[in-house]
């Protein structure tokens, strides 16, 4: 019979930035954002979100990272389409037969992240 400190199990704690990803991670594959929308800004999210903006950042690289959005520039982030993101990676596995130290770069934040 197993007793009761075996039956515990260890509490995850999530950093703030985890669950801005999870929130943002569900719009998207709940479809509510689709590919193409706008995110809002960093201040925007910021403020709907009661957190900082350095954290809107961190969650930001985090969904940039896994694919699901695609920053523009000055444009601001936007859900990114699931094609773009396969041509992308077609593109990285081209450039590794004479990758250069950012095609090594990029593959290693796909895969790490992953």
């Amino acid at each position: 019979m197993r007793t009761p400190i075996e039956l515990i199990s260890p509490i995850q704690i999530q950093s703030v930035a985890e669950h801005v990803v999870e929130q943002l991670e569900r719009l998207i594959v709940d479809g509510r954002l689709k590919p193409g929308d706008q995110l809002p800004s960093e201040t925007e999210l910021s403020e709907a979100l009661r957190v900082s903006r350095s954290t809107v950042r961190e969650a930001k690289q985090t969904l940039i990272a896994k694919g699901l959005i695609a920053p523009r520039g000055r444009a601001g982030a936007f859900v990114a389409d699931p094609g773009e993101t396969m041509n992308g990676l077609q593109d990285v596995v081209k450039a590794l037969r004479d990758p250069s130290h950012d095609d090594i770069h990029r593959v290693r934040c796909i895969v790490e992240i992953a």
